[in-house]
């Protein structure tokens, strides 16, 4: 999905990230993976050659955003993500988004003393890092 499509009309409140919608609805935000009802099967994301299926997306998103729950993360809480790019960090932006938490986005290859101050500065309720990331 994108602005050129023929049910899209831009508005302030909607933000598109391609396959997802965001929509302020007066005090709530809905949050819906556009397409995931119509074919379920169809592919929503490929990358580097993967190709993830809504039905698949919206699983793995909904686990998370259960997880983060399950964990005391919602509405009004933070979650920092220092994700390298690909299908993992589209599914967990998704998954903290569903879980009504806000996402911190943090570059994996930033110098130590920025992410440090990142996560000062936001106070977030959990770091999500690639592995590689927290082995070092």
């Amino acid at each position: 999905m994108n602005a050129s499509d023929a049910n899209f009309t831009p508005t302030g409140t909607d933000i598109r990230f391609g396959l997802s919608a965001i929509r302020n609805v007066g005090a709530n935000r809905v949050l819906g993976i556009t397409g995931a009802s119509k074919d379920a099967g169809a592919t929503a994301l490929v990358w580097d050659g993967q190709r993830v299926g809504y039905a698949e997306l919206n699983r793995r998103a909904n686990r998370l955003a259960h997880w983060l729950n399950a964990q005391g993360v919602g509405r009004g809480a933070r979650v920092a993500l220092s994700l390298s790019r690909g299908v993992a960090m589209l599914e967990t932006v998704l998954g903290v988004l569903k879980s009504g938490a806000a996402y911190v986005p943090m570059a994996p290859d930033a110098p130590a003393a920025r992410a440090a101050f990142v996560l000062e500065d936001a106070q977030p309720a959990l770091l999500i890092a690639d592995a590689a990331l927290v082995a070092a």
